[in-house]
This record gives structure tokens, C-alpha cells and sequence, in this order.
């Protein structure tokens, strides 16, 4: 017998994690990576005892947490040697069980991306697309390394904001 504020781990991971390690593989392009990050957050919500904290619910507190861990992740590769980690041969590429959550996410994002302003988009194609150091792409546009990074910053606000419905916010 559960108690009623006992909570189902095992339940939880098994209707959260396919779709976590999709959301992260878009943005890490690293299965690798992504699994990593992943299971770090569901350890990180069992054994610290995170699903004490959620005030919405364990699939918004779920994909902002992940999120959260693939731009932490995005931002140490983009530091290190200035570029993020390139994706790995064919055996990193994972297919999803899903593929019509696959193909609606995909959509999500690029419309995203296509509601960026002009210049935020070359940028943010740039870097992520492109696979451009910030310093690549302030010496191909002529603007300075600091512009790169405000371009940077504000094409992931408005993304995280676009991307809502998959990433929520939740309130700690």
C-alpha cells in the first residue's frame, strides 16, 4: 500500500524519459550527452528529493529541468575550445519511438527559430546550425564577440518562450 504523498518513480521515468532523452538529443545532438543529462535529472529528483519543490506539474518541473541541464551543457562546450562538441558518427543518432512527437517537436522548433529577428537568426543559425564559435561569427559579420553573445542570449529567450508548450515554466 502506497502512501498518498509517496511518489512513483518508476512510473515517472518510464512515461518521462523517452521523451526527456528526444528533447535533449535536439538540443545536445549527443545521445551520449543526452542520456547523461537525463538520468542526472532524475537522480538529482529522487535523491535530493526535487519533486518536494514542484508547483506545477512533474512533466513542466521534468522538461525545465532538462532544458536547463542541455544549456548548462551547451554553454561548458561553447567554453570549451570555443565551439560545442560536434555530433558524433551515425551510432549517436537515435530514433525516436514516437515519431510524430518527433516530427511536431522538430516543426516547434524551427518555427521558432524562423520568428527570430533577421539578424538574432543568422546567429543563432550560426552557432547551432553551423557550428560556428561565437569569435567565427563576429569576424564573418564584422560585429564584435559581445554582440554575438547579447544575439545568443536573446534567440534563446525568445525560443524558451516559443517553446513553452514543451519546455514550461515552473516556479521553485
Amino acid at each position: 500500500m502506497k502512501k498518498e504523498n509517496s511518489v512513483d518513480f518508476d512510473g515517472i521515468f518510464n512515461a518521462y524519459y523517452p521523451r526527456l532523452l528526444l528533447f535533449a538529443i535536439k538540443m545536445t545532438r549527443s545521445k551520449p550527452h543526452s542520456e547523461e543529462i537525463v538520468q542526472d535529472v532524475f537522480v538529482r529528483f529522487w535523491m535530493q528529493g526535487d519533486y518536494r519543490k514542484i508547483k506545477q506539474s512533474v512533466k513542466s518541473y521534468l522538461f525545465r529541468s532538462v532544458f536547463n541541464a542541455c544549456l548548462d551543457f551547451q554553454q561548458a562546450q561553447s567554453n570549451k575550445l570555443g565551439k560545442r562538441e560536434e555530433l558524433t558518427p551515425e551510432s549517436d543518432v537515435v530514433e525516436f519511438h514516437d515519431p510524430i512527437l518527433a516530427e511536431e517537436l522538430d516543426n516547434a522548433i524551427e518555427m521558432a527559430i524562423q520568428q527570430l529577428p533577421p539578424r538574432c537568426r543568422e546567429i543563432f543559425v550560426m552557432s547551432r546550425k553551423q557550428k560556428m564559435t561565437y569569435s567565427e561569427i563576429a569576424k564573418s559579420l564584422d560585429v564584435s564577440v559581445k554582440t554575438v553573445e547579447t544575439q545568443m542570449s536573446r534567440a534563446i529567450k525568445a525560443l524558451k518562450k516559443s517553446l513553452v508548450e514543451y519546455v514550461p515554466t515552473v516556479l521553485f
